[in-house]
């Protein structure tokens, strides 16, 4: 009798049945459709509607799925549906389970403008199918639900998010899309890497007779299952194979999260689809007391929004009213560590916005200025009068001020005869016969100013050696440096100053005018140096670079917030001093410096900072607080009971 033979006496049908019923028919979740609530109900004081409806997938089953969207988001206080696009994640349940184990993305996506779909797999919960598969024929119904979204609803961008099968679901999905376009993010919560991989973990929470050795069902049993599975549900068990599905997933960003207390599926599976996953945009959570189907921690919750966040909002404005608003919940909430994580993404992002649109701005003037310097000379002088008549646009000119072939003519012309009358008085007077504005020799007088100095310029005048060139430019800076005190004089005798401690830290960003209208007191030295240098005094800065600027400014003042709540004042100081420099009008700012101060005992400086933002607010309740409890502040256990006090957020 051979191995195989002595192998099936041992295995016998029940035990392969067993397997089988296992894999593909585990429990089915149970619930009826009023276990879903209220189609209507409030999360965070923002309305959320859920619409439940039915799908027919490829194979002609019938899929239960709902939808949940909000009523309004960050950006809109009330959405129409007809026109409005949302960003939605698709929910994929785990095996055993249903489109209820969506709840904890509900709560978290829906408050903040993302709309989200969750749907019971065929074979599981209240959809057809007599069987699962393990992934294998679940990505079509992942397909036909996407397809719906977008062929129902004013989609902007999708996401998927998946626990357990849902997980690996949604990774073969992913691998078998050509270009990845469907989805633009992944959230993978305990996914298994391959069926052969899974079979050792699962046969260990099996109960099997101990006269069959668990060798013997890892390779003649395991053949037998994947045999007898092909034959009832029409699927390859081979076929379950996220790991080769995520070498082929090279643009869609994932987020691999696991618990190293899952006894289901082992976390070494994440760390192989970690490691085998073709898009560098990758990240992997492993969760040191967390089980398959624990409740993952409300950090953790944090990192998969904010890693949504980056991949389903369109643009800087969009990521920005979402991720703020859900920093403020979180100070709301107490939780000041993840808002310390989520303002830190906030403003490191906009800071490299910023860097970037600087550079943009740098090579557009310099661009610009190579473009003056190798300007044509007809081009130099077609805004000066040279003292001929003006054109008369009847006569062949340009109606609109424009060139014409004949202005031009007549341009050059008088050009070539300055050329000739300039070298002529050289040639005969010399440098320094005549004078400026005095004729010579019966010639015109010499234009001076800016007209005489670009005609020497072109014509062969006087040109600077390098070391007069340098001495040239040291004195530009010196001017510059005078120009930016004098602003600064003025803009303390005119605006409420900052004061200058070594706590206060730059970002080598331009001050620019704050949100509440007002320019901020001191000027860069660059600007100054343009102005004397002759371009003009208006800030360089494009509309962009404000933008990012003014957006920073509460950003900074809620950090400082959540910092000194957490006895890490000197942070929360640097926070709204850099707050203030950007706006120095920024009433809020003072607030927080005042805070961190008298956190750190320092109770006059303190007490300055109060009155400096009455001085720019004077009604401001927060400051009158503040100013009032300093008043009757006596004892350390007073500071202390101010840092509890209410918060608020910008």
């Amino acid at each position: 009798m051979d191995d195989s033979s002595i192998a099936s006496g041992k295995l016998s049908s029940g035990i392969i049945d067993g397997l089988v019923d296992f894999i593909i028919r585990p429990p089915r979740a149970e619930y009826l459709p009023h276990h879903l609530g209220p189609a209507s109900f409030a999360v965070r004081g923002r309305m959320v509607q859920r619409t439940d409806f039915e799908l027919l997938n490829p194979r002609g089953l019938t899929l239960q799925a709902s939808i949940y969207e909000p009523d309004s988001t960050p950006e809109l206080a009330l959405r129409d549906p007809a026109r409005d696009e949302l960003p939605y994640v698709v929910y994929l349940h785990g095996n055993g389970s249903c489109r209820l184990e969506a709840e904890t993305a509900v709560k978290m996506l829906l408050p903040y403008g993302v709309g989200v779909m969750s749907f019971d797999f065929s074979g599981s919960g209240l959809s057809e199918g007599e069987y699962i598969s393990l992934g294998v024929l679940e990505r079509e119904d992942v397909r036909t639900a996407i397809d719906f979204l977008r062929s129902h609803k004013k989609i902007a961008r999708v996401a998927i998010w998946g626990h357990s099968m849902g997980a690996a679901t949604a990774i073969m999905y992913a691998g078998m899309q050509k270009g990845n376009i469907d989805v633009c993010a992944l959230v993978a919560d305990a996914a298994y890497a391959s069926f052969d991989k899974l079979a050792d973990t699962m046969i260990d929470t099996l109960e099997i007779p101990a006269a069959v050795p668990k060798k013997l069902l890892l390779g003649v049993g395991l053949r037998m299952v994947k045999k007898s599975v092909k034959e009832r549900a029409g699927f390859s068990l081979d076929d379950v194979n996220p790991l080769a599905a995520a070498k082929r997933c090279t643009n869609i960003p994932v987020l691999f999260i696991h618990g190293k207390k899952d006894d289901v599926v082992h976390y070494s599976h994440s760390e192989l689809l970690f490691k085998s996953y073709g898009c560098d945009e990758k990240r992997l959570l492993l969760l040191e007391d967390a089980t398959h189907d624990s409740l993952r921690p409300s950090d953790v919750r944090d990192d998969c929004f904010m890693f949504l966040m980056n991949s389903l909002t369109s643009g800087w404005a969009q990521y920005h009213s979402y991720m703020k608003a859900r920093g403020n919940d979180l100070l709301v909430d107490g939780r000041y560590e993840s808002a310390i994580t989520l303002f830190t993404a906030l403003i490191l992002r906009a800071d490299h916005m910023y860097e970037v649109e600087k550079e943009k701005e740098h090579k557009k003037h310099a661009a610009a200025h190579r473009n003056r310097q190798s300007a044509p000379v007809s081009s130099l002088f077609a805004g000066f009068h040279l003292g001929h008549p003006a054109q008369d646009p009847s006569a062949g000119g340009d109606e609109l001020g424009g060139p014409s072939p004949r202005g031009s003519q007549e341009r050059e012309k008088a050009a070539r005869r300055l050329s000739k009358r300039q070298s002529h008085d050289r040639a005969h007077t010399g440098p320094a016969s005549g004078t400026a504005g005095t004729s010579t020799s019966g010639m015109e007088p010499e234009p001076t100013g800016r007209i005489s100095s670009l005609m020497r310029r072109v014509f062969g005048g006087h040109r600077k050696t390098a070391k007069e060139e340098k001495i040239h430019h040291q004195s530009v800076h010196e001017m510059a440096r005078e120009k930016s005190a004098e602003r600064g004089v003025r803009a303390r005798h005119t605006m409420p100053a900052v004061r200058a401690t070594p706590a206060s830290v730059g970002t080598g960003a331009a001050p620019t005018a704050g949100n509440r209208g007002s320019a901020n007191a001191s000027s860069s030295l660059a600007a100054a140096a343009a102005e004397v240098a002759g371009a003009p005094s208006a800030s360089t800065e494009s509309s962009e670079m404000r933008m990012l600027l003014n957006a920073l400014v509460p950003l900074l003042t809620n950090r400082s917030l959540a910092y000194t709540k957490t006895s890490r004042a000197e942070l929360g100081l640097a926070d709204a001093l850099r707050a203030l420099q950007i706006n120095v009008q920024w009433v809020r700012g003072y607030q927080r410096q005042a805070q961190a101060e008298i956190q750190l005992e320092r109770f006059q400086d303190a007490r300055k900072t109060i009155e400096i933002g009455l001085q720019v607010e004077p009604t401001f309740q927060p400051l009158l607080e503040l100013h009032a409890q300093l008043d009757n502040l006596h004892t350390i256990s007073g500071a202390a009971n101010m840092r509890a006090a209410p918060t608020h957020t910008d």
